[in-house]
């Protein structure tokens, strides 16, 4: 089969490759769509012809001679140059040109390809975006109405691509972080194995640290099951065998515990806690013996539990550990009751002396914001700052009666103290605002009888635009702004302006009747 020739159609849509076999006369013709981008059935024949208006005669010749012979007529898109195709020329379309909008159409066939892809890959959405701005950014005529807006699809789609994008870099990230935190742990279980593996555990603070990592790595992978994208299986077996490490070493510290001097270390813990109590000066090192005394009850409760929970065919040796924990117990509760009443006792010094200090510290404050308060705004505030500052004190010395009634006291010393200081500066801006009042009255006197007696509108005006009584009376007014009485401001600007329109109304009266009598 020989490639013969390639036959393009005018719009550019479509081709008819043709290929001749020459020993059988056999001809293959196949037509390839551009914006579809597939062949279709092939047209096997003998012999065939094109017209102008793009018709193409074919035959297919038979083995054996017949009378009638059947030629098929096609219509096809494959004109001639010459033969012009009746079509609007005042179209849009027909402006930006058919190849134009086949190239289009056939990206905008490749976005449906990806849409209706069955078989999904990795960066399908990546590619659904590239290829839509591709479209949007090579075609301006896409949002035409012409073109139905599909420029507004093609928008869209590009939306939905980016927002799977994201949802995918999400996912992604999950499932790094899920990957990378239960590599972590994983990483944790073997160095606590490794740990425990090249222990001695001749001494029960061995079992004690050991069996605290365990049951902290133990939640640390029931935690993992939260996780997204996490792989349960590897979870259960990290469970397992977390589980079966801390049920085997359990057991041997049961049987550690049946010797007589297990709990020694506890034992001899709680005795310098007790004699370091009594040497103890202050609140803090008193909170560090506390600590101390905490950790060893919390594990005592550890050793407490493990012994309930596992099965110890002789009742007598779980009777003798309990017992012996519980010895040390009562002593851990003796040392507690001791710590109290020796932090009681520091508590009392040291609080007495903080107390003063911080009393002494409020008292200044107050005697500061009370000269700084000359407005009932900063009144207000300042005594805000210092009921805040009280309620601390309250919280910090709640333990000492005694000090939050002073505390109460003072709250109600301060109200009333800043109240007294709101009521003289009120009663001082009445006092002054009463008698900036009175000086302006005095001055829109003089300035009404002034203005009666100006002979023209121009020197009225001037008179109000230049005279120093009048800006006398603005500054008045500023003044009176100033201390926030509304009232006067209000009653001095309308009475100036009222002496004014009545001085312009009363001369042109005067000028009118003096018309009259000539």
């Amino acid at each position: 089969m020989l490639y013969q020739e390639r036959i393009a159609s005018p719009n550019g849509e479509d081709f008819l490759f043709v290929f001749y076999q020459p020993d059988q006369g056999v001809y293959v013709l196949l037509q390839y769509n551009v914006i579809e981008q597939k062949l279709d059935t092939p047209l096997i024949c003998h012999g065939f012809a094109r017209f102008e208006g793009g018709e193409l005669i074919c035959f297919s010749g038979q083995d054996e001679p017949q009378k009638h012979h059947m030629i098929q007529l096609w219509k096809t898109p494959y004109i001639s140059d010459s033969f012009q195709v009746p079509h609007k020329t005042d179209s849009y379309l027909n402006k930006i040109g058919n190849k134009d909008v086949v190239r289009g159409m056939a990206e905008c066939h490749e976005l449906l390809n990806l849409i209706y892809r069955k078989d999904a890959y990795e960066n399908l959405y990546v590619d659904l975006v590239k290829q839509t701005s591709a479209v949007l950014d090579s075609y301006f005529w896409i949002n035409h109405k012409e073109t139905f807006a599909l420029g507004e699809v093609v928008l869209e789609i590009r939306k939905a691509a980016e927002a799977a994008v994201t949802e995918y870099e999400k996912v992604l990230q999950l499932r790094q972080n899920t990957k990378k935190t239960t590599a972590d742990i994983e990483t944790q279980t073997k160095n606590a194995f490794t740990n425990i593996d090249h222990r001695r555990f001749d001494k029960i603070d061995d079992f004690v640290q050991s069996l605290a990592s365990l049951r902290s790595l133990r939640g640390d992978v029931i935690s993992l099951r939260d996780l997204r994208y996490v792989d349960h299986s590897l979870v259960d077996r990290l469970e397992k065998s977390v589980g079966e490490r801390t049920e085997k070493l359990a057991t041997r510290c049961v049987s550690f515990l049946l010797r007589e001097d297990a709990l020694k270390p506890y034992t001899d813990r709680i005795a310098a806690a007790t004699q370091q109590i009594e040497d103890v000066q202050k609140v803090a090192d008193a909170r560090k013996v506390e600590q101390e005394i905490e950790a060893s009850s919390s594990e005592l409760e550890m050793l407490i539990e493990i012994v309930s929970n596992l099965k110890v065919e002789d009742t007598t040796q779980r009777t003798a550990i309990i017992d012996n924990i519980s010895t040390n117990f009562s002593k851990i509760n003796q040392a507690r009751a001791s710590l109290k009443r020796r932090i009681k006792e520091l508590m009392s010094v040291e609080g007495v002396a903080e107390f003063n200090a911080q009393i002494k510290l409020l008292n200044q404050g107050v005697v500061n914001y009370l000269d700084v308060s000359d407005s009932p705004e900063k009144c207000d505030d300042f005594l805000t700052k210092l009921m805040i500052q009280v309620e601390e004190l309250e919280g910090r010395f709640s333990e000492f009666d005694e000090f939050v009634e002073q505390l109460t006291e003072k709250r109600e010393e301060i109200y009333a103290a800043f109240e007294t200081r709101k009521l003289a500066i009120v009663e001082s801006r009445n006092k002054r605002a009463n008698s900036l009042a009175k000086s302006a009255d005095r001055i829109l006197t003089g300035i009404k009888s002034r203005a009666e007696q100006l002979k023209s509108i121009n020197e009225i005006n001037g008179y109000f635009a230049s005279d120093l009584m009048i800006d006398k009376v603005r500054d008045i007014v500023r003044q009176l702004g100033e201390l926030q009485d509304t009232v006067k401001v209000d009653d001095i600007q309308s009475r100036l302006k009222s002496i004014r329109e009545d001085s312009v109304r009363q001369l042109k009266d005067r000028q009118e009747l003096f018309v009259d009598g000539e």
